[in-house]
This record gives C-alpha cells, sequence and structure tokens, in this order.
C-alpha cells in the first residue's frame, strides 16, 4: 500500500508517516497499490491538559481511499484511545474565531534506562500493550526497545519506514516512549477520507504538555496546524513567534462549554481541576442535600480554563529541531493580582473578568491570591474564597481555615466553606471548625 504524505494523522501529530513514492508508506496491508492518500490543509489539534493528565485529539486534513490511511504515533504513556464525534473540531472553531477577550490584553487592563536492565531476548521482542477498534480505525499499542526489533514488527503488519523514519523513531525509543499503529478496519475501508478523517483521541498521563511533531519534518517544506490547547493558563511557542503562526487565548466560560456537548464530551465528570476529584465528591455529597448546589459544583469545573489557538505553517527545518514544545505564560505578579483582588468589588463585567484572569493564573501566585481573604471589602474576601476553591489547591487549604476561624461576616464565611468544601471534598458546615481543622491536619 502506498501513501503520498508525511502523516496523514501522523503529520497531524507528527506521527510516524513516510515520505513521498516510491518509498512505501505506514499503513495496513489491505488496498490497491494504485491507490494514494494526500496531507490536503491544515492538520488539527486538540490538546485538555490538567493535573498531569492530557486527552490529546487528532483530525486529519487528507485526500484519498479511506484503506490506505495508516501511522505510528509516538507517546510516552500508554493511552485511553477512543473515537470523537466528527463535529468536535468545527465546534471549537466556532467558539473560537471571535476574539472575546484577549487575555494578555485583559491582564494588562487589571494590573497584571529505569530499573533493571532488560535481557537480550526481550531487547529482540515487541510487546503489545493492548489493542483497541476505534470507530473505523484499528490501534495497537507498542512497546520495544530496538529499533530493529520494532521495525521487523511494522514490516510484519504491512507497515514499511524508511531510514529517516526509523532515525526519527530513535529518538522516541532512546525517551522509552510508546508507539500507537493505527490502520483502517474492514468496515472503515467503506467510508470516505476525502477531506477530514475521523478524530481520534489519547489520553495519557504527563507531567508536561506534549505534542510529538518532530516526526512531521519529513515533510518537503513543512505542515499548516490549528492547535488549540486548554489548560489553566495561557501558552505559547517559544521559537515559532517569528515564524507566522498566530495566536490568540481567553479564559473559557463554563456556559462556553455548556453549550456544546461534543465537547463536553471531552471533559468528562471525573477530570477535574482539583487533584484528587474533590468537587465531583462534593457534587455527589450534595445531591440529595441540594439539588440546585450540585447542579453549581459540576459546573465549577469548567471553570479557572483557558484555550489557547494556534495557527499557522509550521517550517520543516523548525520540526526537525525536536517536538513543539509549549511554555505557560503568566502575566500575573503579586502587583497585579492585588489589582485584580480590588477589582472583585467592582461592578459584574469588571469583576467577572478579574475572577476569571485569577481562577485561571492564580496557582502560580497562591500567597498573593490568599491575602484577598483580609481584604477591607466583605465581597472581595468572599469573591476570593471562590477563586480558591475553583483554583483546588490544597496550598490554600490553611488560609482558608484561618480565614473562617476569624471571619464574622455570615455572607462570607459561606464562600470559604464552599471553597473548603471543593477543595476537601467533604460536605462539612461552616459552623463546624473543629472538624475542618482535623481534616487540614491530615494535609500536611
Amino acid at each position: 500500500m502506498k501513501i503520498v504524505t508525511s502523516a496523514a494523522l501522523a503529520a497531524a501529530l507528527a506521527a510516524a508517516f513516510l515520505p513521498p513514492m516510491p518509498a512505501r508508506a505506514m499503513c495496513g496491508p489491505i488496498g490497491r497499490p494504485q491507490q494514494i492518500v494526500e496531507v490536503d490543509g491544515d492538520q488539527r489539534v486538540f490538546i485538555y491538559h490538567r493535573n498531569g493528565m492530557e486527552d490529546l485529539i487528532l483530525q486529519a486534513a487528507i485526500k484519498g481511499n479511506g484503506s490506505d490511511f495508516g501511522m505510528v504515533l509516538p507517546l510516552p504513556a500508554v493511552p485511553d484511545i477512543r473515537k470523537v464525534e466528527r463535529a468536535f473540531f468545527d465546534d471549537l472553531f466556532d467558539m473560537t474565531r471571535t476574539r472575546q477577550v484577549a487575555w494578555a490584553e485583559a491582564a494588562r487592563e487589571g494590573g497584571a534506562g529505569k530499573g533493571m536492565q532488560a535481557d537480550n531476548a526481550a531487547l529482540e521482542r515487541v510487546e503489545v500493550v493492548k489493542k483497541d477498534v476505534v470507530g473505523p480505525f484499528e490501534t495497537v499499542v507498542l512497546k520495544a526497545r530496538k529499533m530493529d526489533a520494532l521495525d521487523d514488527w511494522l514490516k510484519e503488519h504491512g507497515y514499511q519506514t524508511s531510514d529517516e523514519n526509523k532515525r526519527l523513531m530513535q529518538s522516541y525509543l532512546d525517551k522509552e516512549w510508546y508507539f500507537v499503529a493505527v490502520k483502517v478496519t474492514v468496515e472503515g475501508q467503506k467510508q470516505g477520507f476525502d477531506g477530514r478523517a475521523q478524530p481520534m483521541g489519547f489520553r495519557f498521563p504527563t507531567k508536561t504538555i506534549v505534542l510529538p511533531t518532530k516526526m512531521a519534518s519529513i515533510v518537503d517544506k513543512g505542515m499548516t496546524f490549528s492547535i488549540y490547547v486548554v489548560t489553566n493558563s495561557r501558552v505559547s511557542l517559544p521559537g515559532f513567534e517569528q515564524q507566522g503562526v498566530t495566536s490568540l487565548a481567553r479564559p473559557l466560560t463554563p456556559q462556553e462549554l455548556r453549550t456544546r456537548p461534543n465537547l463536553t464530551a471531552v471533559f468528562d465528570p471525573d477530570v477535574l481541576l482539583s487533584p484528587d476529584g474533590g468537587l465531583a465528591k462534593l457534587a455527589e455529597a450534595q445531591r440529595a442535600i441540594d439539588p440546585k448546589q450540585h447542579e453549581e459544583f459540576l459546573g465549577n469545573r469548567y471553570r479557572g480554563l483557558f484555550v489557547t489557538k494556534f495557527n499557522g505553517f509550521f517550517p520543516k527545518e523548525k520540526l526537525a529541531q525536536g517536538d513543539v514544545e509549549f511554555r505557560r505564560e503568566n502575566v500575573l505578579d503579586e502587583g497585579s493580582v492585588g489589582k485584580l483582588l480590588d477589582q472583585l468589588a467592582q461592578p459584574p463585567a469588571q469583576s467577572e473578568l478579574a475572577r476569571q484572569l485569577l481562577e485561571a493564573g492564580g496557582s502560580e501566585q497562591m500567597e498573593a491570591v490568599s491575602r484577598g481573604l483580609r481584604h477591607a471589602d466583605y465581597r472581595v474576601r468572599r469573591a476570593t474564597a471562590e477563586v480558591l476553591g475553583v483554583i483546588s489547591d490544597p496550598r490554600a487549604a490553611a488560609a482558608l481555615v484561618e480565614a473562617l476561624r476569624t471571619e464574622s461576616d455570615d455572607f462570607v464565611k459561606s464562600g470559604i466553606n464552599r471553597a473548603l468544601q471543593a477543595i476537601s471534598g467533604r460536605a462539612i458546615k461552616s459552623h463546624q471548625l473543629e472538624q475542618w481543622e482535623e481534616w487540614l491536619k491530615t494535609q500536611k
């Protein structure tokens, strides 16, 4: 099976697709030799990263028969793989095509070899970690230690690699990454792929945002990408600022996500900003007591998120230097945090923007944000507590318990208590201070 492409889906995510003919491409051993798949248009990428977990969703723009579609994608851990609705990226585009509020501008306005060595036999083996059928694709997750062994497995299963492919894959083998081999199922062969392939989702643990683009350097000139990154801060692409890659970044609102079910499907109920799923636990505890409060807590899981979108052409020479690396950007220093806290007492539109900025970037300035609990204005104290609850960082727990101990305003106390509930996942009442103090001891 011949594919004239650098990576169909792999190109979208730096997967290992092969160079133009006469080399045979990495795909399943099915289809007619004269069939061709070509990368055509921008490759779509979505990344959602939080608390050491990443969702990576890819959609290739290709032309050709579905039976020619295949890829090998390197990842740092074994992923859960799933089908994603075709309308997913259309919804993302619609949500981000209007610049609602530029994050940086708004901030300025606010002031702001593991283990033992393997034996020789193990080095010659390729471990099949898992197999899945995801929509029209058959996927196999592989673990290898030697390039020769991986190459043999790929050839045996109908994939062929060039010397350049093997050199690039070796760089991932050296990091002990896994490889996901993808090909079209028999049923999938009946589908046309002209335009957009079915998106695929990969969920895997990683401390940093991962986008394995190095393999896309196989392309003669480069690749056009649309990349969406959702996390708790704005991100940038160092080194691409002068390459014609444009970006926008702004806070996401719960309403935006709630009205787009194709997007909310990625934000599973158990995937929350709080590391231990505290909001989910608390929401469940409140379900029978107060259904309205239960709904509010579930809604909070969409807060404190930013979307950053990148559009442009990624030249071959930049991709060849290594995987694209994202840098978290936070313009919130202590001074800007103080000014944003003051704005929490302002009219709704201004205070809501300040709240969004603090929720998304405040974890980098936890001590400065916590000072809002001692603000002269009761509205700021209440809002600060709610911001800390959305950030759901255990480091804020001590400051919240101390504020609950000294606060006299019942309105503020209820906000502080809700924040503690969100962080802890415990339905303790505000007057049960001794219980909160006992819980706090368990966090040290």
